[in-house]
Order: structure tokens, then sequence, then C-alpha cells
């Protein structure tokens, strides 16, 4: 998981340094108020503690819900989608 957004509310766990860099994972998350920065420049981890336990709650009970019903594979086609199989050509 990169990253988790709640309201206007955004942290990230993971970002690249560059473009052409692989991704990093971030020893402290960064978190961004898309409302005061929409453009995530200002890093408020230190200042907004209170979003760090709210949003790491929220990403435990979405892992919990990743158990009980697994993710569907990247390219898996949809079984009720009759075009999609023309269009692959199935």
């Amino acid at each position: 998981m990169y990253g988790y957004k709640w309201g206007n509310w955004k942290m990230h766990l993971v970002e690249p340094e560059n473009m052409n860099s692989e991704p990093l994972t971030l020893n402290v998350p960064r978190v961004y108020n898309l409302i005061t920065g929409p453009k995530e420049e200002y890093n408020l981890a230190a200042e907004a503690t209170w979003v760090l336990p709210v949003l790491f709650k929220k990403i435990v009970a979405f892992q919990q819900t990743l158990v009980q019903e697994r993710p569907i594979r990247l390219g898996t086609r949809d079984p009720k989608c009759v075009s999609c199989h023309y269009l692959a050509g199935v």
C-alpha cells in the first residue's frame, strides 16, 4: 500500500525519490491536508499528530477485508460482461 486518503487527509507510506527510481518505504509517513495544500507540498505529520492513529486504524480495517475477500487479480475477466469477452478476443 502506497498511501491512504480519508476525507481531506492523505497519508503517504511509500514515495519514489524521482520518476525513474524505485519507490522507497518511508520511515515516517507523510501527511497532507488536501484542502489547505492540494499540491501536497507541506508534510503535516508533526503538526496533525491526531491523524496518524485514525488513518492507521482505517488501514488495518481495510487490510482485514483483504483476508476475508481476496483481491481480484489484475487481468481477470468479468464473467458477467459479455462485451468484455468479445473485446478481449474470447
